[in-house]
């Protein structure tokens, strides 16, 4: 788990390195025979090459987790592959799709604040690049909303 935490703390400014730990991390889960921890890597290394701009890479890796996800129903890997695999649908300009899975994300997010409160920005987001003020704003004012109750606001 460490070592994806460190893979997660480089996703935002390097990504060599954030893919890196993500593939440490994969190794140790397997030995470790945790699937959980696998998945995250997996969403990791696909969050990695979308950075990069392999959008292909980081849909089978990202599929790779989600399927991990789904056979052992771990709810957090579930939310971020629905978002990660939405914000790759949004780069590729299927709104509509993207939409679908931001709000599949949203299904996995209710004991997750932060993850909530994420996808609620994307689905946000979306709707900016959409030029749907209105829809924008409603989810805005949601994320917000439900970051001002959380522990962390």
């Amino acid at each position: 788990m460490l070592l994806n935490d460190i893979s997660y703390a480089y996703s935002v400014y390097q990504f060599d390195s954030s893919r890196y730990y993500a593939e440490l991390a994969e190794a140790e889960g397997i030995v470790q025979k945790d699937t959980s921890v696998i998945a995250r890597a997996y969403i990791l290394q696909g969050s990695a090459a979308s950075a990069q701009g392999n959008l292909a890479e980081s849909i089978r890796k990202t599929e790779q987790a989600l399927n991990l996800a789904l056979a052992i129903n771990d709810s957090t890997n579930l939310a971020n592959a629905y978002n990660n695999l939405a914000l790759v649908d949004m780069d590729a300009g299927d709104a509509q799709q993207a939409l679908s899975r931001f709000h599949k994300s949203l299904d996995y997010t209710t004991n997750d604040t932060l993850g909530r409160v994420y996808t609620l920005n994307n689905i946000a987001l979306l709707y900016y690049n959409s030029g749907d003020k209105a829809a924008c704003e409603k989810y805005m004012a949601q994320a917000i909303a439900e970051a001002q109750v959380s522990d962390a606001p």
